[in-house]
């Protein structure tokens, strides 16, 4: 008993130990390449979005997590570990009166899982001028949208591999723009159980173009890390993010569910994103978020602030079968 204890104990440490060490490393990293002249390079600027609110509320910090229908948007592996059919909707009120909206299902078979998603974000009554007035000659609305085909497979109890397949639409004032995008994911529970490292890729694809120009899409490589304490009750996340167009962000964040009574469970989450930081307002970066769990029944609310741009809000509605 003693020797159990004493290795749990040691291998809390070491885990404890190589994500104090990743994480100084990333603030390293992210100080020494501050200026990174590719910075708005790159189009389709929506598949940044954080889809879930679950996800979100914890910094955005869930590739290696990936443990519910969410992994459809974060990490196509994370599905192979699913074993119920899962529904999520998630609603957010993003800022300058725009909405952002991600649906999507996994349904476990002896195949794998299979997944399908939708995220959407779009802009209503945008004033149209074609001249200097001050009054609009009228409104029009931007969309857009990715839809997304899902397959994850578990390899073993410690590894499996996922793969998106993502069909792209923007419009813009009548005119539309389509391309085809890929995301590659992978997870492995290491021999010290509670710690899961996963790595993805995503936005792999053509350029999305308007007539005869368009850009290339947001490319994005994680590498994350996450660990589970106090018999899973706690959740630690770490992501490492290198973007095309962008210099190394990391996300941060930790998961607390806390059973209740009559099957309900409460969750309080708290995160921290790089990629959200505006050197004027403190609390740019940082997210907040709370959930409630009933048998299989799911409700979650994410908050992230945006300095001068507003604040946003997810709601999320999960539902396993």
């Amino acid at each position: 008993m003693k020797k159990s204890l004493r290795f749990k104990v040691e291998g809390l440490k070491r885990a404890a130990m190589a994500l104090a060490v990743t994480f100084n490393f990333t603030l390293l990293t992210f100080n020494v390449f501050a200026s990174n002249k590719n910075t708005g390079t790159t189009g389709a600027q929506f598949l940044k979005i954080g889809a879930g609110a679950r996800p979100v509320g914890m910094g955005e910090a869930f590739t290696a997590l990936a443990d519910d229908v969410n992994a459809v948007a974060w990490n196509p592996a994370g599905l192979g570990k699913l074993t119920s059919p899962e529904f999520t909707a998630m609603h957010t009120q993003w800022f300058q009166d725009s909405d952002y909206e991600f649906v999507a299902a996994a349904y476990p078979s002896k195949w794998g899982t299979f997944g399908i998603g939708m995220a959407s974000f779009a802009v209503d009554k945008i004033e149209k001028r074609l001249a200097d007035t001050d009054v609009p000659d009228g409104t029009f609305e931007s969309k857009d949208a990715a839809y997304t085909l899902s397959y994850g497979l578990g390899l073993g109890e410690d590894w499996a591999a996922g793969v998106n397949a993502k069909y792209l639409r923007q419009s813009l004032d009548g005119r539309s723009a389509t391309g085809l995008a890929a995301d590659l994911g992978g997870l492995w529970r290491t021999p010290h159980r509670p710690l899961s490292l996963g790595l993805t890729v995503r936005h792999l694809g053509s350029e999305v173009k308007f007539v005869d120009e368009g850009d290339p899409l947001p490319l994005t490589i994680t590498l994350g890390a996450s660990y589970k304490l106090f018999q899973d009750r706690l959740s630690v996340g770490l992501d490492l993010r290198q973007p095309k167009d962008n210099d190394l962000q990391y996300g941060v964040g930790t998961e607390y569910v806390q059973p209740c009574f009559w099957d309900l469970k409460g969750s309080l989450r708290a995160g921290y994103n790089s990629a959200g930081t505006d050197p004027t307002d403190e609390l740019t970066g940082i997210s907040i978020g709370a959930g409630l769990a009933w048998r299989s029944w799911g409700f979650d609310a994410a908050w992230v602030p945006y300095g001068v741009l507003g604040q946003t809000f997810r709601y999320a509605f999960l539902v396993k079968f």
